[in-house]
């Protein structure tokens, strides 16, 4: 019972600050809202009496927390985590500690000089005041970076022992994606090789979200070659896995992942091999035997004596283009090239002029010597046969509009190629194999020994070229100087045509361009074009001889 003129305690929290209906002016709903603090953390605000005097973090910290009890630091009944109330929690956040795997010293360590009280909500904006403890996003992206680049590169496990097929039949992959594929034998085999596609992927700038489309279907890909092996763990052939694009699956990335685990039987059959097949489907069998003996030479050189090297397939293309309708006209009265004469040789040439004759009798010289030298014919019939030196075309300057275009263009990328182009005339095989490393002190090294001091336009397009890169790709692993959004997932250098298609035109063009405009401030002066360019006394009288050229004098630049 209360005294006369007593207020009766609240029927709802106890408190003695007695308002109407038996309830205190905290918990009475029509009350006047006052400034009080909160009954649980002690914060200062306003709001508190339509929460039961509660903060709104206090709150939601009693829904996560059901637990009440005494707290171990500042001994109030409340909420617990761990034994600690959410006022000695607050004291650590404020500190800057992340909030995962605390400590319970370092939780101590916080509250051992009291609890610093705050304003209702305003505890994020006392926290962004105070000194920052926690690293910042530069260090933890350095630290996590670190901790991947230490981390060991998944081990496969190998096959122990590979049964031998009795029918090979080929799969139907669009078949089977209808009808469900099936699961993977090996699971333990299935998570080393997504680990080390991971791993790959990061290691060469790939997309490595699990979420991203680049990264599921690189790793959808590889789980149903795994899924549809013969042998679990045994190398998968190329042909396989290139049927992946029967279900709409890019397999380029999938072969160079399987290729760096080991995992990769290339059985792919070069594109030059069945296009000399079907050029020779017409040839007598002994002819064709014996061209297939100098493409198979050409192509794949030769170790022992007498000794070749590869040469580049479009050198292959270029010969037998040029001796194949020689051939074809042989093959009418004779079936083997150890019956033609040198006197077949020059009939054959006679109907031909000019560059196209010195053409057909560079490939019927080629074929010749690499068969005569492998005692695949008696003798060479093309020997001492000249044609005199072959007439060449003078170089003549590009129009001006064209070029300033590509030097002056907004992209960075295009920019860079000009400018190098246009100013120090790189060779576009040059241009395409030079490295970031090649790049440094305002120099270029270059693929033929020169070390070229890069002009001021030509430093600065370069420099803006390189942050377009490194923002566009900050982790590729490609070592090449110019990448494309193709190779920068890759380490190969780019194509002549990609670079052709971002200039706008020819970079060989843009070459003797340059070449010319110093021949014609050099007064025909061979040397300074020698030690300038990187070329032969032949190639730099190729240019100084066309001086005289009568649309020289009329040209724009």
């Amino acid at each position: 019972m209360c005294e006369p003129g007593e207020p009766p305690p609240c029927r709802r929290c106890g408190s003695l600050e007695y308002y109407s209906a038996g309830l205190c002016q905290t918990c009475h709903h029509f009350a006047p809202d006052r400034a009080t603090s909160c009954r649980d953390c002690l914060a200062w605000g306003l709001g508190y009496r339509r929460r039961a005097g509660l903060c709104l973090g206090c709150v939601t910290w009693r829904k996560g927390h059901p637990e009440h009890g005494r707290c171990s630091l500042c001994r109030l009944e409340l909420h617990l985590r761990d034994g600690a109330c959410r006022l000695c929690w607050r004291q650590l956040w404020l500190t800057g500690r992340p909030r995962k795997d605390v400590a319970p010293d370092e939780l101590a360590a916080a509250n051992r000089h009291g609890q610093q009280l705050a304003l209702g909500g305003l505890e994020k904006s006392l926290r962004r005041h105070l000194p920052r403890q926690r690293p910042s996003f530069k260090d933890a992206r350095c630290a996590r970076q670190k901790a991947q680049a230490t981390r060991p590169v998944p081990v496969i496990p190998p096959v122990r022992a590979r049964a031998l097929l009795l029918f090979n039949m080929p799969r139907d992959l669009a078949a089977g994606a209808r009808a469900g594929l099936p699961e993977p034998a090996d699971e333990d085999l299935v998570e080393a090789v997504d680990a080390f596609a991971r791993d790959y992927g990061r290691r060469h700038g790939w997309p490595t979200d699990r979420h991203h489309a680049a990264a599921f279907t690189l790793r959808r890909g590889l789980r149903i070659l795994l899924a549809t092996q013969d042998v679990p763990g045994a190398p998968i052939k190329a042909s396989e896995a290139a049927r992946l694009n029967d279900i709409r699956l890019p397999f380029g990335p999938v072969l160079d992942v399987l290729a760096a685990a080991g995992l990769l039987d290339d059985d792919r059959v070069p594109a030059i091999v069945p296009w000399f097949e079907r050029k020779t489907a017409g040839l007598p069998d002994p002819m064709a035997e014996e061209l297939r003996t100098w493409f198979d030479i050409a192509r794949l050189g030769h170790a022992t004596a007498p000794r070749s090297r590869p040469r580049p397939e479009q050198t292959i293309r270029l010969l037998l283009y040029g001796a194949l309708p020689v051939l074809q006209s042989w093959a009418a009265s004779s079936d083997s090239l150890r019956s033609i004469s040198r006197q077949d040789v020059k009939v054959a040439l006679a109907p031909y002029e000019g560059d196209r004759a010195h053409s057909v009798l560079q490939g019927l010289r080629a074929v010749f010597r690499t068969l005569k030298a492998h005692k695949v014919v008696f003798t060479d019939p093309t020997s001492r046969i000249s044609l005199g030196t072959p007439a060449s075309e003078p170089p003549l300057p590009l129009a001006l509009d064209p070029l300033l275009a590509a030097v002056h263009s907004p992209d960075p990328t295009r920019a860079a190629l000009g400018s190098l182009l246009a100013f120090h005339a790189l060779r576009p095989a040059q241009l395409r194999a030079l490295l970031v490393t090649d790049l440094a002190d305002g120099r270029l090294r270059v693929g033929d020994g020169r070390v070229i001091l890069l002009a001021a336009e030509v430093r600065r397009r370069l420099h803006a070229y390189l942050a377009e890169r490194a923002r566009r790709w900050p982790s590729t692993a490609n070592p090449h100087l110019f990448v494309s959004q193709f190779t920068a997932l890759r380490t190969r250098q780019v194509t002549g045509t990609w670079v052709n298609q971002t200039l706008g035109l020819s970079a060989q063009a843009i070459r003797e361009d340059r070449i010319l405009d110093e021949a014609l401030a050099a007064a025909g002066d061979p040397r300074r074009l020698c030690d300038l360019f990187g070329l032969t006394v032949d190639g730099a009288q190729r240019y100084t001889s066309a001086l005289g050229h009568t649309d020289l004098n009329e040209s724009p630049s």
